[in-house]
């Protein structure tokens, strides 16, 4: 990881799915732009067509599916929200990461788990045959984060109120949130 000096505008991003496989149908992807020293503006959205996708290929599970049925209604109302054709929502998400972190190759994007929020993302600009506005190098995983500094993200808990569990622009605000807080710690 670059030193904390070095790091400037990062973007969180959180997606809602339908499975949890790397070609998983993306329901919405969530971003919030941050720094260590906190958030750049308000967390943004972008709700993806599911039948799109379902021609695209892309995964629709249906346990995932039940678990969705069992989601609050505020979580579930990305269903019932205007859609994005794939390419309009990836074109989106291209601009504000160019417009928040940089290009391809200072793009730093981190993900709540090394194998699912950028894998699953990556997988759609691919199903859409789109270019990535991020190298995989500049991967980050929260989760990861989370776990080495265990005591200190316990600290930080609760998230702060007001935000939806599960739906995508305050999951990605929540989880910038607390990264702001793990990194000014961060030992360098």
């Amino acid at each position: 990881m670059a030193r904390k000096a070095e790091i400037k505008s990062m973007v969180m991003v959180d997606l809602e799915t339908l499975d949890t496989t790397p070609d998983a149908a993306v329901a919405s992807i969530g971003a919030q732009a941050f720094t260590v020293e906190g958030m750049c503006g308000d967390s943004v959205e972008w709700v993806v067509d599911l039948p799109e996708q379902d021609r695209l290929g892309r995964r629709i599970g249906a346990g995932t599916v039940r678990w969705w049925m069992q989601q609050s209604d505020a979580a579930r109302a990305v269903f019932q929200a205007p859609t994005l054709a794939v390419a309009d929502a990836l074109a989106g998400f291209t601009r504000y990461v160019g417009d928040v972190a940089g290009d391809r190759k200072t793009a730093v994007l981190w993900g709540n788990g090394a194998d699912f929020d950028l894998v699953i993302l990556r997988s759609l600009y691919d199903s859409a045959g789109i270019v990535p506005p991020w190298e995989f190098y500049n991967n980050r995983c929260f989760r990861t984060l989370k776990n080495l500094m265990r005591k200190t993200y316990k600290a930080t808990q609760p998230v702060p109120t007001g935000l939806v569990k599960h739906s995508a622009k305050d999951d990605a605000r929540g989880q910038a949130l607390v990264a702001a807080q793990l990194l000014r710690v961060l030992p360098e």
